[in-house]
């Protein structure tokens, strides 16, 4: 769906026959169509969002522990140190790693913790590994705005966001149906819960 047809669908569920007539401005309406484009791309796994997959690759350097993030990202998918997918850990672990109680991380098996915009990375480096740590994210979607822009999502997904906007538009109008179209959206991410 593009987004004209976005517009028109979730004007379609709110029962507007003639969108001249209603009081959802088409900027007012984009704002929730696009707070739906993120809101799905932040529950989707990864994998069914190629446009935006991305990563942020840093050399990792003898003793340099603290990598920055990316700057801008809507999550994570997974990250790489030393060739290897690392375990990302809770900063409440951080005792874990460096008084080795539990876990002793290795270059085959390395830990990280995100903590202010940085990636720790354990064990320390020893040598320069180009490459060596790797953040693979999830860019934001940018803001569809020509009538012809098309979500960064597989096409079976593009309804959702408009099911986000309609519900959005019924809450704000405190309509009873909001509860129901957002029991309807949020029922299409049971299939991907501890995934």
């Amino acid at each position: 769906m593009i987004l004209s047809e976005i517009e028109a669908r979730v004007r379609h569920i709110l029962d507007e026959i003639d969108p001249d007539l209603s009081h959802w401005s088409p900027t007012r309406l984009r704002d929730f169509i696009h707070e739906g484009h993120v809101d799905v791309v932040t529950k989707l796994p990864a994998p069914l969002m190629p446009g935006l997959q991305d990563n942020l690759k840093h050399h990792l350097s003898i003793g340099v522990v603290e990598y920055d993030m990316p700057t801008d990202y809507v999550k994570l998918w997974y990250i790489k140190a030393y060739g290897e997918k690392a375990t990302i850990l809770d900063i409440s672990e951080e005792g874990v790693i460096t008084h080795n109680y539990f876990y002793n991380p290795s270059t085959k098996n390395p830990a990280v913790i995100i903590q202010g915009g940085k990636c720790c990375v354990y064990p320390t480096p020893t040598e320069l590994v180009n490459d060596g740590l790797q953040i693979y994210h999830i860019d934001p979607p940018t803001r569809m705005t020509d009538p012809s822009d098309e979500p960064k999502l597989l096409s079976r997904h593009h309804d959702w966001v408009a099911q986000f906007a309609a519900y959005r538009c019924l809450n704000e109008d405190a309509d009873p149906r909001a509860d129901n179209e957002f029991n309807k959206y949020q029922a299409h991410f049971e299939q991907f819960k501890g995934k």
